[in-house]
């Protein structure tokens, strides 16, 4: 794999609020949060028109993660079949082994490491270009291909829940554009569906965003979405916002009175799950703003968003994924996220907290 350039950012600039978009003055900055900072990018030599996905080893479920990659990076390909490419990493900033799948997807693919003792089963879930959604089970063993009968216009989203389920999310195609969740079963290495769930009064502008948290026992969806603001009732904006459920059935949201966040795109929630609990929580995803700056909250209490945004100077073409690897340290998230230069390469960083 061919790299392009390597650079190394300090910290440009950290700020409150609602990312230029709000009315309100910012308050004060904490230095607590002013340290997160993005180092040790590295640009890609490949490109997509879409944004990666990003398994990490922090997202597992399970303690320790038993596969030898402590990151996978997936992305569509700007080739003219849009071809779903993987990357393997040992610390996740440094990327190789590049395996090109013979399916084709119209936007981000969703990756993920499941286990099922003894074994692991890196997964890759997308949307054809016929809006239908697929599952690929066992990407590097015996393959098992999966098209289910649901559609949506954009990317799903995968996890693995401390039971064992592996659960896939999306944005239906019905009108209101509709929260989905789907739970899987691996049985006798093979992925086997057990239900769906169609999240009533919630809807979305792109594809949602999954995650599972270790110490509480609960997923963890995020999605866009389009919504009014307390400033300005009569006025809406697009609004990143949260649910959580302990089963998959009931959904409550994260916050009662969130702090407003402003995206066009997937937000990622990610928890540290490295140490069996999760330690830290952060949220990131692609401002408003004239640049489309990165974004990056963080938290130790999953109930508690009332901190700051840190808002980099780098910007992204869509949505960035976001994963604790554990290689590079506890508190570091690798990164990732497709550039706005006119290629639009892939990026990938450490986001140190």
């Amino acid at each position: 794999m061919r790299l392009i350039k390597r650079l190394s950012f300090a910290l440009i600039v950290a700020v409150l609020g609602l990312l230029g978009v709000a009315p309100a003055a910012a308050a004060p900055f904490s230095s607590q949060w002013a340290q997160a900072r993005i180092t040790n990018t590295i640009v890609l030599g490949e490109t997509s028109e879409h944004p990666p996905a990003l398994w990490t080893a922090g997202d597992a479920a399970f303690t320790p993660a038993q596969t030898t990659a402590k990151a996978i990076l997936a992305w569509t390909g700007t080739d003219t079949e849009q071809s779903i490419n993987l990357l393997l990493s040992h610390n996740g900033l440094d990327y190789a082994h590049k395996l090109v799948l013979p399916f084709h997807a119209l936007a981000a693919p969703a990756v993920l490491v499941a286990h099922a003792e003894p074994y692991d089963y890196t997964i890759v879930a997308w949307t054809a270009l016929d809006h239908h959604l697929n599952i690929l089970f066992n990407v590097y063993g015996h393959q098992h291909h999966l098209r289910m009968a649901d559609v949506s216009d954009f990317a799903p989203a995968l996890t693995q829940s401390r039971d064992g389920q592996v659960w896939l999310a999306w944005t239906g195609r019905d009108g209101g554009q509709h929260l989905n969740v789907a739970s899987f079963a691996i049985v006798a290495h093979d992925l086997v569906f057990r239900r769906k769930v169609t999240i009533e009064g919630y809807h979305s502008i792109s594809g949602p965003g999954l995650a599972y948290d270790m110490a509480r026992g609960v997923l963890m969806l995020s999605w866009a979405s389009v919504g009014a603001t307390p400033h300005y009732p009569a006025i809406t904006q697009h609004i990143i916002d949260a649910l959580t459920s302990s089963d998959g059935l009931s959904w409550s949201l994260l916050e009662s009175h969130p702090k407003l966040r402003f995206s066009l795109h997937t937000p990622v929630l990610v928890a540290n799950n490295l140490l069996g609990k999760s330690t830290l929580y952060a949220w990131m995803w692609t401002g408003t703003n004239t640049r489309d700056s990165l974004n990056v909250a963080t938290t130790n209490n999953l109930d508690n968003w009332n901190v700051p945004n840190t808002v980099f100077a780098e910007p992204a073409f869509g949505a960035p994924a976001a994963g604790f690897a554990g290689v590079l340290g506890l508190n570091v998230l690798s990164i990732a996220w497709t550039g706005t230069d006119e290629a639009h390469h892939l990026n990938v960083a450490e986001l140190r907290l």
